[in-house]
């Protein structure tokens, strides 16, 4: 399989310094297993904005609504967004003028002859202002106090008769936050819901407002966390710093929706202030913004199994279908939300009415210079195998480079996790296949049970050493920013594309070539365009495109494809991913099993797409938020179905051979 001397020193001691790194690696990887048994557990939460829909849907009141929420259905929490005046208004605590619904039409009597007479005695309407009218006095101080904390004094004018002049447009006026009314919230208090509070967005920022708003929150013992609005304006550095040291000082935890890049205006902004709260952040899942408000229950219902299953957020926010052409609505919609929660529990988790206190990993400065160094020898021993060194000055040039490419990748360390989780995401599938591919000749000459024992080998050890990239990259990215996907893995499409290339590269070149490999490119470039050299190389272009441009989960997908990926789900739990199962492992079993035939000349492309699965399969593992048995059950997933396929493919292969050769046979 191989000719390496192991025991000449150039290769043991790389070889001692990767046992090393791996040592400390696991030792971090099993607290990581340890960490993700203690994820089976989430909360069940429901924004106050949909009980009110739920309501309408059933004409209960809304006492009654909660009971059956807390009691039937077990949602143990209420998101509730900050009260803005125009919510105010719609609540019919004031008027604001120009006002628009039936309360307002009530009081114009009163209006027209006595707020409107009162304002041109005393002062003259500013047409570009509004007015603000307040029956009840404890509503008109909350109103004033908070205008006054982040609004211009100028803009805030009082006059008699609890009537608030401020000097903004109208739509704006509707859209200011007034806080946290204990009176707003208590009939969810009462029932012993947990209150997530949710910051709206103001187009000023003001230290004070925060700092006034979350005393007001403190006041509240069922109130032990804190969001932000999709568009909340994070403002400066010292806004935000003072947005840290309010969570700091009322150790509230920070929720966060785990699709927090496509979720949130401001998403750099919300990474930063997560980051510094790193082991106090709450992951929250919930419906998209983007996802269509007539999602149906089927969808929704698999669509939070998946997320629960695969990636096992904090807390679960349902969103209640709205679909006018179902009947029984609000029945269909209680019973899919109790269903979600009684698969969950059956399934082995827990709903929680707490947050629980995870255990904290993550590696040190010392490990990850011990990785590193780990990572490092086996990119020296992959340059060994591709690269003929001939002389003790090329490999000291060789240990000099690597050494100050180490010394540099330490030294920066906002970069250093992101730099050696890359390096151990591309070498991994790179030296499964440039060391333990087998040769021409034992493939050539092997009968089949001995072609398949040495292919079984070969997926062994690529196997094996994919595993060990794995472990690094799990190790480096340990900590609870990682953990939380506040960061996610950097580099993903590199770490997919770049095994690719090379290994294609590699085959290409061959054994003898791969020191020439600019004399190589050049012919190549030089060869002339034939038909099949374009079909070939279109054809690989588009993979290559549909492979890397299809990673991740927020591309648009064709209804083929969604319904396709929900009966995987349905058939495994966790569905296999298709790069590996439809492209990456069919390649790489058909090269090998006619690489001594006329697909002999392929063998290049077609490892190089059979490295797609290798690279796909280090990249599930990359996921950090997901728990490591659900991306090591979905690699198998995709080996034993790509396995299938591969087999499909080959016997339509041979049925279609046999099928020509006898209607040839019959012509002649």
């Amino acid at each position: 399989m191989s000719n390496v001397n192991f025991r000449h020193f150039k290769v043991l001691i790389p070889l001692i310094l990767i046992s090393l790194a791996f040592i400390v690696a696991f030792n971090i990887f099993l607290e990581r297993l340890n960490f993700d048994s203690q994820r089976k557990n989430a909360q069940f939460a429901i924004l106050n904005s949909d009980i009110s829909l739920l309501q309408e849907l059933s004409g209960n009141d809304r006492s009654t609504m909660l009971a059956i929420l807390k009691d039937q259905v077990g949602i143990s929490t209420i998101i509730v967004p900050e009260y803005t005046i125009g919510e105010y208004e719609r609540l019919s605590k004031i008027t604001v003028l120009p006002g628009h619904q039936i309360i307002n039409t009530l009081r114009v009597g009163q209006l027209y002859r006595t707020v409107l007479s009162r304002l041109r005695r005393k002062t003259t309407i500013d047409p570009h202002a509004t007015y603000i009218i307040v029956d009840e006095l404890k509503v008109y101080k909350r109103i004033i106090s908070h205008l006054k904390l982040f609004l211009p004094r100028d803009s805030v004018v009082e006059h008699s008769g609890r009537i608030i002049q401020v000097n903004i447009p109208f739509e704006k006026v509707l859209t200011l936050p007034l806080g946290f009314s204990e009176d707003l919230i208590k009939p969810y208090t009462t029932f012993g819901f947990n209150i997530i509070p949710e910051l709206k967005s103001f187009y000023t920022f003001s230290n004070a407002k925060i700092d006034y708003t979350f005393a007001e929150l403190e006041k509240n013992e069922l109130v032990k966390s804190v969001m932000f609005a999709k568009d909340f304006n994070f403002g400066d550095a010292e806004f935000s710093g003072n947005l840290l040291t309010n969570f700091q000082r009322s150790d509230y935890k920070l929720i966060v929706s785990e699709f927090l890049s496509s979720e949130y205006e401001q998403p750099r902004h919300l990474e930063s202030l997560a980051s510094k709260l790193s082991t106090e952040v709450v992951v929250l899942h919930g419906v998209l913004k983007k996802d269509d408000g007539s999602i149906s229950l089927e969808l929704l219902f698999n669509r939070y199994l998946r997320a629960l299953n695969e990636r096992s957020p904090h807390i679960l926010t349902f969103a209640p279908v709205r679909s006018s052409h179902l009947s029984n609505l609000y029945d269909k919609n209680i019973l899919y939300m109790k269903k979600v929660i009684e698969t969950y529990e059956r399934s082995g988790g827990i709903n929680v009415d707490y947050f629980p206190n995870l255990i904290k990993i993550g590696a040190s400065y010392m490990e990850k210079l011990i990785i590193g160094l780990g990572i490092f020898s086996a990119l020296f021993l992959l340059i060994l195998k591709v690269h003929r060194l001939d002389t003790p000055r090329q490999y000291g040039y060789l240990i000099g480079f690597l050494s100050i490419a180490y010394a540099i990748i330490l030294g920066v360390q906002p970069l250093t996790v992101s730099l050696l989780g890359l390096m151990s995401v591309v070498l991994g599938p790179v030296i499964g296949f440039v060391y333990f591919y087998p040769n021409h000749y034992v493939i050539s000459n092997g009968y089949s049970r001995r072609k398949l024992f040495t292919l079984f080998l070969f997926l062994l050890q690529a196997f094996f050493v994919c595993m060990v990239s794995v472990i690094f990259c799990i190790a480096l990215y340990s900590d609870a920013v990682h953990l939380q996907n506040i960061v996610p893995f950097r580099g993903v499409k590199l770490g997919l594309l770049l095994p690719v290339v090379l290994v294609g590269l590699y085959f290409y070149c061959g054994d003898r070539r791969v020191n020439s490999i600019m004399y190589v490119l050049r012919r190549v470039v030089r060869f002339p365009m034939t038909f099949s050299a374009f079909f070939v190389l279109l054809f690989a272009s588009f993979v290559i495109l549909v492979y890397i441009f299809r990673s991740g989960n927020y591309s648009q997908l064709s209804s083929i494809e969604s319904s396709f990926r929900l009966f995987l789900e349905q058939l495994f739990i966790v569905r296999p991913r298709f790069k590996e199962f439809l492209i990456g492992y069919p390649a790489l079993l058909i090269g090998y099993w006619f690489a001594d035939q006329k697909l002999k000349d392929m063998l290049w492309f077609l490892n190089g797409l059979g490295a797609i699965a290798l690279a796909s399969l280090i990249n599930s593992f990359c996921h950090f938020h997901t728990p490591v048995l659900i991306s090591l059950y979905r690699s198998v997933l995709g080996f034993v179905v790509g396995c299938f396929v591969a087999l499909a493919v080959y016997y339509t292969y041979m049925i279609t051979r046999r099928l020509i050769k006898s209607l040839r046979f019959i012509y002649h």
